[in-house]
């Protein structure tokens, strides 16, 4: 094995970090409704109400509006809206795992240590109470990373 080849991933690993960070937000985030701002989110998104917030808030609610409509076209039930966002938004936040883990090897880690990066993100108990949330902060994550 080279030593450029040593120091990459493999497509599997990046999806192996992604699915990591996905399940444990679901066994460890907090289900429903926990903070204003997550409510005010989704009440925002369904109304079609504009936020009073700026940076990436208009971008985000943007998309949760889109979502929100896609469901109701499909016939979902207004109960269903906000696990439909949290969801969304969840796998969204989960991308951060794999893109950390390339950041790192971008600016000179090995692969293990890359992996490792990506697999402290996934695992951290604030990380997955957020994501599991309607809230950026794991969708801004994510976009920095980008």
């Amino acid at each position: 094995m080279t030593p450029a080849a040593r120091d990459r991933l493999s497509t599997r690993a990046y999806a192996a970090l992604f699915a990591l960070a996905l399940a444990v937000a679901a066994l460890v985030g907090t289900h429903g409704l926990a903070y204003w701002d997550a409510g005010d989110y989704v009440r925002e998104a369904i109304r079609g109400e504009p936020s009073g917030l700026l940076l990436g808030r208009p971008l985000f609610l943007a998309v949760s509006r889109a979502l929100v409509r896609v469901g109701l076209r499909l016939g979902a039930p207004a109960t269903a809206l906000e696990p439909l966002l949290r969801w969304w938004w969840c796998a969204v936040s989960a991308i951060s795992a794999p893109l950390l883990s390339a950041l790192s090897l971008r600016v000179g880690a090995r692969a293990w240590g890359g992996a490792l990066a990506g697999v402290a993100l996934a695992v951290s108990p604030p990380f997955a109470h957020t994501a599991m949330q309607v809230l950026t902060d794991g969708p801004a994550l994510t976009l920095s990373l980008a």
